[in-house]
């Protein structure tokens, strides 16, 4: 071997080939084919490596090796130009040929496997089917707990709650999204929380279905810390996540609650009661029926009471399927339920051994039930404890009058050891519950695909929730006469629930129906008139035989109906709820009327549309006091420009008066004087006096025109307002009005003056005006006195302010005079004035939004009071 070895590698009878020209090329290539050659197969390598799911791998490991083996040839030529090694060379491309067919003969025979396997196309429909399949699972999952009459919990080893169904948030009180993620710990009661997290670890270590606190009593506490009994099954659900244990809770409120009230009944009859169960063991002894047994439950003294019942008519009118087993496994009791659920006789079973009357399906290749039966059978008898089975597929053979065939059935068993009085066991209790229409239901959702992962767990949830129900049927069928009593209570109470919620709706329908004032009826989805009651039949004139069935269109002038507008008020009102509107309608005789409509749409729980209703009511008098309110305000728009126009010519008319008459009021006053200082000696006396009567009069008729010069500016002056310190404008203006006056001593206080929001120049013309009639009106008083102040009013958002006086007043009965042009309550010729400066008060204080009054008595003084905003609004 080693001489062949050496052989192969002998290079001497060959010589080399190199040389520096076309080699090259030849060489480069060679290397650059073995590089891609060996970097493929180190490709697929590293694929086959990491996906070990795909089909073929071996075939992908053969074109690996042959690959690289045809790279490794071209390796070899590159390098036998200078170092010609052709015998190994040839061993090369021997072992390349040799692992070229090999992979065509795999390649060919795995071709048949390779064109059956689905497209892509078809695993994506595949697949989306599972998805679908293993959504509707979901949903029938989702539908049995949700609809399941106890409360279900699942919870992780953490002790964290994951699953929880709508019966649970009622006996709890908890919603849905306040219980997952948290603690079970939180439903149970605070004295037992730490004792039950012990409990639920030691649960994780040997989980398997068993009833909680066998023994024991067990509470459970709502959201607003009440308890109450509880009886709990755990049943494991082992997943790809780890262990979930899954708790179904029922409520045994009402259950002790009848049971304390059959005991209580029991204390209170006239004889002496004692309930006794199968064995003959007293189970509750009332306070007459001490006097006739021994506290230890000796049966003396009761032969005269009490009769021995006949137990085996009990036990086969149980409602249950029941089977009393021998430990030979002989049949020596059955109920009348499991003779009609296996088809079979009593005599005909009884002394027979459970597996000869019960055989396996010869037809069905795949049963086992009688197997699994037995292996429990056998349990029971070893380890002298119940058994609970999984669900069993054990089919039944039909009476030979109906064929004889097997019929298919899915059982869900349990295996009960009864003890004799040496403590071995007598008697097995073979109870089973007939789960075969539920098995259905599930084999139905697997005809299409294999069994999932979720729909496994779906199988165990409720294969466990069967074992439980079973377990609850038969404490609640022992007790369903007592509950009867509480049920007839029940059926009673809600009765007169129905009665009056009847004669509610009678009220309701009653009331609807006698509205005079409203039309108030139903439509159906398209529109269709269904109800009709009185005020409809006022406003409309049909009664309700002629319009019912009719669409309600026909309430509605043509062109309406034209534009679509009844189905656009429908499809609104279904759009959005509620649909209100206001149009012309018509009646039955053809008169229009206004009307006032809402249409509701009204849906069912589901949300289904089932129909509208519609309320109208006639606006029609509204609709012509509208219309003529209208007039009646265009005629007043009118009115106001015409006034307007009016006033602008008014105070046209008044600036040029009160221009035109300045220049002969100068003039006389001018010609006067003159004749006064250069001819006074000429003239009489009497006649200066006329002339200084004339001065006189010049000169107030020159002030009265300033002033209705002044008054007819403030129409036309805009204003300029700014924040306003009125105490300062007041001192100025005392100031001035001292300076004309001087001599003159008068008490004048000036309080507390609010900044209010004004025009600056139009104020101090309002209190010039104000104080000028204080100063002028105390000037007979010996001790003449003038108060100024003023308050904040917050409430109205004005400030006050006030002149008071102690001169002469006036009467407050021609108040009403005091602020009108020319207006004056006292003789010219007593004091002196135009009677317009009141009105320029008034005129600026209205401007600015406020109000003005006066308050006085004769002789005894007067007040005038204004207001003004104290932030700034536009006034008009």
């Amino acid at each position: 071997m080693f001489e062949f070895l050496l052989q192969i590698f002998n290079v001497t009878e060959f010589p080399a080939r190199w040389t520096a020209t076309l080699e090259w090329t030849h060489i480069v290539s060679d290397l650059a084919i073995f590089g891609a050659y060996a970097a493929i197969p180190a490709a697929l390598a590293y694929f086959v490596v990491r996906r070990r799911d795909i089909p073929f791998q071996g075939v992908f490991w053969l074109f690996a090796v042959f690959i690289f083996s045809c790279g490794f040839v071209h390796f070899v030529e590159a390098t036998a130009f200078w170092h010609p090694w052709y015998r190994f060379a040839a061993v090369i491309k021997v072992f390349a040929a040799l692992m070229s067919w090999v992979t065509v003969v795999a390649l060919v025979s795995i071709l048949p496997r390779a064109l059956r396997m689905p497209g892509l196309a078809a695993v994506n429909r595949q697949l989306a089917q599972e998805i679908t399949e293993r959504k509707q699972a979901e949903q029938r999952f989702e539908l049995v707990v949700e609809s399941a009459p106890n409360g279900f919990v699942m919870v992780d080893q953490a002790g964290r709650i994951v699953l929880v169904n709508s019966q649970t948030e009622k006996m709890f009180g908890y919603t849905r999204d306040e219980l997952l993620g948290r603690p079970v710990e939180m439903l149970v009661p605070e004295r037992f929380r730490k004792q039950h997290s012990q409990y639920r670890a030691g649960f994780f270590v040997d989980p398997k279905a068993r009833a909680m606190g066998m023994g024991r009593d067990l509470f459970a506490q709502r959201k607003d810390g009440s308890e109450f009994p509880v009886e709990i099954g755990l049943n494991p659900i082992k997943t790809l996540e780890g262990c979930f244990v899954l708790s179904a809770i029922v409520d045994i409120t009402q259950r002790q609650q009848a049971e304390e009230r059959f005991r209580r009944a029991v204390e209170s009859a006239t004889h002496g009661k004692v309930v006794i169960d199968q064995h003959g063991r007293a189970l509750l002894v009332d306070s007459r029926g001490e006097k006739v047994i021994d506290p230890v439950g000796a049966t003396a003294g009761l032969t005269a009471d009490l009769v021995a019942p006949d137990f085996r008519a009990l036990f086969e009118a149980a409602p249950g399927l029941f089977l009393v087993l021998t430990p030979d496994l002989r049949i020596v009791a059955v109920s009348d339920l499991y003779l009609r659920a296996t088809m079979t006789r009593r005599e005909e079973i009884l002394g027979q051994k459970i597996f000869d009357v019960f055989p396996d399906n010869p037809d069905d290749p795949t049963a086992t039930g009688t197997r699994n039966l037995r292996d429990s059978l056998e349990r029971v008898l070893r380890d002298r404890a119940a058994d609970a089975m999984a669900v069993q597929k054990y089919d039944i053979r039909r009476p030979a009058d109906e064929g004889g065939a097997f019929a298919e059935r899915y059982w869900s068993p349990v295996n009960s050891p009864v003890f004799g009085a040496d403590g071995e066991v007598d008697f097995i209790i073979h109870r089973v519950e007939d789960v075969t229409e539920f098995v259905r239901l599930k084999q139905r959702g697997e005809e299409q695909r294999e069994e999932t992962k979720e729909l496994r767990k779906l199988a165990e949830k409720m294969e466990s929730e069967i074992f439980l129900r079973a377990q609850e049927l038969q404490e609640v069928n022992q007790r369903q006469r007592l509950a009867n009593n509480a049920l007839a209570a029940e059926i009673g109470e809600r009765r007169r629930a129905e009665e009056t919620l009847r004669a509610s709706e009678e009220r309701f329908r009653i009331l609807v129906e006698n509205v005079k004032d409203y039309a108030i009826f139903g439509l159906d989805p398209q529109g269709r008139i269904l109800t009709w009651n009185a005020g409809a039949e006022a406003l409309s004139g049909y009664r309700a035989e002629e319009i019912v069935g009719q669409q309600h269109s026909r309430f509605y002038p043509q062109e309406a109906i034209d534009q679509g507008w009844p189905q656009h008020e429908l499809a609104q009102a279904a759009a959005e709820g509620r649909f209100e509107d206001e149009g012309w309608r018509i009646r039955k005789d053809g008169s229009r009327f206004w009307s006032n409509v809402t249409i509701t749409a009204l849906r069912s729980a589901s949300g289904e549309l089932i129909g509208f209703s519609k309320v109208s009511r006639d606006l029609t008098e509204r609709k012509h006091a509208e219309e003529k309110l209208a007039v009646f305000n265009e005629q007043l728009q009118r009115t106001n420009h015409e006034l307007t126009a009016a006033n602008k010519e008014l105070e046209a008319f008044s600036y040029s008066v009160s221009h035109d008459l300045r220049a002969p009021l100068r003039a006389i006053d001018g010609f006067s004087q003159i004749l006064l200082e250069e001819y006074s000696a000429a003239l009489p006396a009497e006649a200066q006096e006329y002339l200084h009567d004339v001065r006189a009069n010049t000169q107030c008729m020159g002030q009265l025109v300033d002033d209705l010069l002044a008054l007819s500016r403030l129409g036309r002056q805009p204003l300029n307002t700014e924040r306003t310190e009125p105490e300062e404008t007041v001192r100025r203006c005392l100031g001035e009005l001292r300076r004309n006056c001087p001599g003159r001593r008068v008490e004048i206080v000036v309080g507390q003056l609010p900044a209010c929001s004004a025009d600056p120049g139009l104020l101090k013309q309002v209190w010039m005006n104000l104080l000028s009639n204080a100063l002028k009106y105390t000037s007979r008083r010996e001790a003449p006195r003038i108060e100024v102040g003023g308050e904040q009013e917050d409430s109205t958002g004005h400030s006050l302010y006030f002149v008071k006086d102690n001169g002469i007043g006036f009467d407050m009965r021609y108040a009403h005079k005091l602020f009108g042009v020319f207006q004056r309550l006292h003789r010219a010729e007593e004091y002196e004035g135009t009677g317009v400066g009141l009105a320029i008060v008034q005129r600026i204080i209205h401007r600015h939004g406020g109000r003005v009054w006066a308050e006085a008595q004769p002789d005894q003084g007067a007040t005038f009071f204004f207001t003004l905003p104290i932030e700034w609004s536009q006034h008009e």
